[in-house]
This record gives C-alpha cells, sequence and structure tokens, in this order.
C-alpha cells in the first residue's frame, strides 16, 4: 500500500481506511477473500480508453 500511497500523494493510512471501506461494501475481509470472490469478474477495458485520450 505504501507505492499507493506514494504516487498519489497521501498517507499510507488513508490508503488503509479507503481499502477497509472498499472490502466493507464489499462484504470481504482481506485481499484474497476479495480475490476468491471477485477474481473472475471482466472490467471492460474500453470504459477506460475515453480517459487515457485526454
Amino acid at each position: 500500500m505504501g507505492e499507493i500511497a506514494k504516487s498519489i500523494h497521501i498517507s499510507e493510512n488513508t490508503v488503509k481506511t479507503h481499502m477497509k471501506k472498499i472490502y466493507h461494501k464489499l462484504n470481504v475481509n482481506n485481499k484474497i477473500d476479495l480475490i476468491l470472490q471477485y477474481g473472475n469478474f471482466h472490467i471492460d477495458k474500453s470504459l477506460f480508453d475515453e480517459k487515457e485520450k485526454l
């Protein structure tokens, strides 16, 4: 999480807080639960293509 925090210029504790909130909303307890539950979830890359063009 340290790399994420550094790359967007926030504290590691802020990243941890947001991750806990995301886990709670997705009804998982940790990264492993997240992968097991949503590992096969496909995100359509085309949703991000427009943003990359800006």
